[in-house]
């Protein structure tokens, strides 16, 4: 088993497209999903541990509990549209699901251990990403988290959740850095500078996306966001 594990959180259509009748969806938490595909494409050949972690609830009794308190409805029902990832994993992938925040409440640990470095992607950095990332930290497991491969619902929550992971628990980094083969997390970057990094960047995939009238797809809207990649 590698040293070093892709995990890819949540990135589920109940929490992504607009599309559907979910509560939790936005097309920002979209804005994450080419930089995924090139990651998942580097970790594959350089042979790292592919783990896609989902969210699975077989009825409202699974939900975590304040949103049972609250009577919230139900998400990423098991068989549904919603709980379908948007990025297919490969045959070699592991696929987990989880009822809590966690990627850990997947039984994650059976991939990681102490001392390995996790490389954490999907969404969203202020709830799911920054739970797991915390558990992971417990475990004296290295987090690594690029910023163009996560995402959150705002541009003021993806920066500060950002910002207060680099100063805990995580080194946060370019994934160009990581692309190019200059290490994992040696080229962190530096906290004072992660939440205008972070805001530069979502502001910027705000900007290819527009306005989606109603009715755009998610297939629409990641054409979008794939757009400056497919003209280079």
């Amino acid at each position: 088993m590698s040293p070093v594990a892709l995990v890819v959180v949540d990135l589920q259509r109940d929490f992504l497209d607009q599309a559907l009748d979910s509560p939790l969806a936005r097309w920002e938490k979209a804005y994450c999903v080419p930089s995924v595909r090139s990651l998942l494409d580097f970790a594959r050949g350089e042979g790292w541990q592919v783990v896609h972690v989902g969210t699975r609830h077989e009825s409202a009794e699974s939900l975590p509990y304040l949103h049972r308190l609250r009577g919230d409805a139900l998400y990423c029902s098991a068989g549904t549209p919603g709980s379908e990832f948007v990025v297919e994993p490969e045959q070699d992938d592991e696929c987990l699901y989880k009822t809590w925040y966690s990627a850990f409440d997947a039984n994650l640990d059976a991939f990681v251990s102490a001392g390995d470095t996790i490389v954490w992607a999907g969404v969203s950095t202020d709830c799911c990403i920054q739970a797991s990332a915390f558990d992971a930290d417990r475990r004296e497991i290295r987090n690594v988290i690029p910023v163009q491969a996560v995402s959150a619902s705002s541009c003021g929550l993806f920066s500060a959740s950002l910002t207060g992971l680099g100063k805990s628990v995580a080194d946060i980094i370019r994934i160009e850095t990581l692309l190019a083969g200059e290490g994992i997390g040696d080229s962190a970057i530096d906290i004072a500078d992660i939440g205008l990094q972070a805001e530069n960047w979502f502001n910027g995939q705000s900007a290819l996306l527009g306005s989606p009238e109603i009715g755009t797809s998610l297939g629409d809207v990641l054409l979008r966001l794939d757009a400056p990649a497919a003209a280079q």
